[in-house]
């Protein structure tokens, strides 16, 4: 197959604490009670993989295309063997963990995998924020007692967002993303 025509996948939900429902009403989806924080509409992961649910790949996982259609799905510049983005849905019912992934160069030095995120803001509640790295430069015992008290957001940067706001986090930033946000 040289050419492939449009794929559509099965979502992969996700059932984090701080998620709701809203992924589920936004988009009339039709599926049992519960907590639907994320859906991961395209996936190439262990942990949550893309299914085709037409044509004539119907059935068959992302990660099997990849594998056996790469240049249909890429041009000639893919050599990675998998998939390079996960595109969710996130609808965060209360404040998301803080998070923070390597960089290329400390994926590479230290292990893991780098991450690079970027959010568009469906829409947001009236108090919605991100936050985003620290707000100053803190000496380390200052950082290790706010750790110790669990208290990192006071360190961090809060920027209000609202519907159609682009946010780039590149590896490496500190990062979270507040009650309220639907992105």
């Amino acid at each position: 197959m040289n050419t492939l025509y449009p794929l559509f996948f099965k979502p992969v939900y996700k059932d984090y604490l701080w998620g709701g429902r809203r992924i589920l009403t936004e988009f009339n989806r039709n599926e049992p009670e519960g907590i639907y924080a994320e859906s991961w509409e395209v996936s190439d992961r262990l942990d949550g993989m893309s299914l085709i649910t037409n044509g004539p790949l119907k059935g068959k996982t992302l990660h099997d295309i990849v594998q056996s259609h790469p240049k249909a799905l890429f041009g000639e510049a893919h050599h990675s063997g998998r998939f390079p983005l996960l595109l969710k849905l996130i609808d965060a019912h209360d404040n998301l963990s803080i998070q923070v992934h390597p960089d290329d160069k400390r994926a590479k030095t230290y292990g893991g995998e780098a991450k690079t995120e970027a959010w568009y803001v469906l829409d947001a509640t009236e108090d919605a924020v991100i936050y985003a790295g620290f707000n100053a430069h803190y000496p380390q015992e200052i950082v290790n007692r706010n750790l110790a008290t669990r208290d990192i957001l006071s360190m961090m940067h809060t920027i209000p967002v609202e519907k159609g706001d682009m946010i780039f986090i590149p590896g490496g930033r500190l990062h979270a993303i507040g009650k309220g946000c639907f992105v």
